[in-house]
């Protein structure tokens, strides 16, 4: 599979991430099959369940139900889908952020023998901390 184990969840709420911003329906139903494959993969039935029904064609009319009922699935299943009032450029950031993120979860995925499990671990756990919490346990 092009996601591995270690990045299903990343990788899910990379996807319901960009599915709400990207706001044209077609594009972001792609990114709504990923999620609802990594949710079955993650053994959340629940919230595979919810996504799979969402239509696959609508006109536009049907666009804005589409995306509300998608954000309500995120929000009550990942937390995602808040209202936030970010910049072009804030959004850019977040992305590249977690672009990142699952990036170095591929590399480390990819080099396990070379990289202590120690290193590992720490990364693990403190990837995606608030960076005030990093500052703060320095």
């Amino acid at each position: 599979p092009l996601v591995a184990e270690g990045e299903l969840d990343l990788a899910l709420d990379l996807c319901l991430a960009v599915a709400l911003r990207l706001g044209q329906w077609q594009a972001s139903r792609v990114l709504v099959t990923e999620a609802t494959s990594f949710s079955k993969r993650l053994g959340l039935e629940e919230l595979a369940g919810q996504l799979e029904p969402l239509p696959q064609q609508i006109s536009s009319r049907e666009e804005a139900d589409a995306f509300s009922r998608l954000r309500r699935i995120a929000l009550r299943h990942r937390n995602i889908g808040r209202e936030w009032d970010l910049s072009t450029e804030q959004w850019e950031s977040f992305a590249d952020y977690l672009e990142a993120n699952l990036l170095i979860m591929t590399l480390m995925n990819e080099s396990e023998a070379r990289l202590p499990a120690a290193i590992r671990t720490q990364i693990e756990d403190e990837m995606l901390l608030p960076w005030a919490h990093l500052n703060s346990s320095s």
